[in-house]
């Protein structure tokens, strides 16, 4: 049986060496554990020149949240990008269904592809 210690540094190491290949990044940062880590390991492999963190923000994101995100990526040495979105005009997204994740992220990943058009970024997380 493998123990878990073994089964998260192949995971880690299989992150690292996935990350190494893309060669730059644009991680779509929440602020969340999750995309912390890609952040992190992006960061560490790549260079913080390589790697470029985005948040989307709207009245919907807790000011306390962005500013822990904002110093986290600000540690990191990445350059932090903060488009706007409109997710509180989004029927979809009011309404609060079951769905409501996928109202808030359609608008948001699409600033995410637009914010460095033409860069030298070539792959988004």
């Amino acid at each position: 049986m493998v123990s878990s210690p073994d089964v998260l540094a192949a995971r880690t190491a299989a992150l690292r060496a996935g990350v190494a290949r893309l060669g730059s990044v644009l991680v779509a940062f929440s602020g969340g554990a999750d995309s912390a880590l890609v952040l992190a390991v992006a960061a560490e492999v790549l260079g913080p020149g390589r790697t470029v963190a985005a948040t989307a923000v709207s009245p919907s994101l807790p000011s306390a949240e962005l500013a822990a995100a904002r110093a986290f990526a600000d540690g990191l040495g990445v350059e932090h990008l903060l488009p706007g979105t409109a997710e509180l005009d989004r029927p979809g997204y009011v309404a609060n269904a079951g769905d409501r994740v996928f109202a808030r992220l359609d608008p948001a990943q699409a600033h995410f592809f637009d914010t460095k058009s033409g860069n030298s970024l070539g792959v988004r997380l």
